[in-house]
């Protein structure tokens, strides 16, 4: 059975765009798909480059608009053990320094804390 767990929107100690405001849905683009690559570059880190979970970029109805988040998609058994380490165990309190550089070559600079 296939299920998923919510990451989050960025690490967990940094701010994030909030929905509803201006330029909210290419800020929260920018950074989830910066969160959802160094999420995979956790994942490598752990278990190689042959993880089986998948992660992505998932959007939920909110009161004030659409919202996204990275999941970790899995199924039950090995890939379980895999997503759970991502939400809770991995190191992603902070961005990393590659997250950085892609976030500063995408042109967003409104969050990040260097």
């Amino acid at each position: 059975m296939k299920d998923y767990l919510n990451v989050g929107c960025t690490p967990y100690d940094e701010p994030c765009a909030q929905v509803g405001s201006e330029n909210y849905s290419r800020l929260s683009t920018i950074e989830c798909r910066a969160f959802a690559h160094q999420c995979h570059r956790e994942l490598v880190k752990k278990f190689g480059e042959e993880y089986t979970v998948y992660v992505r970029i998932k959007s939920f109805p909110h009161d004030f608009g659409t919202y996204k988040e990275v999941v970790v998609e899995y199924t039950t058994g090995t890939d379980e053990q895999q997503a759970l380490y991502l939400e809770g165990e991995a190191d992603l309190s902070s961005w990393d320094d590659e997250a950085k550089q892609e976030l500063e070559e995408a042109g967003y600079t409104l969050h990040i804390c260097l």
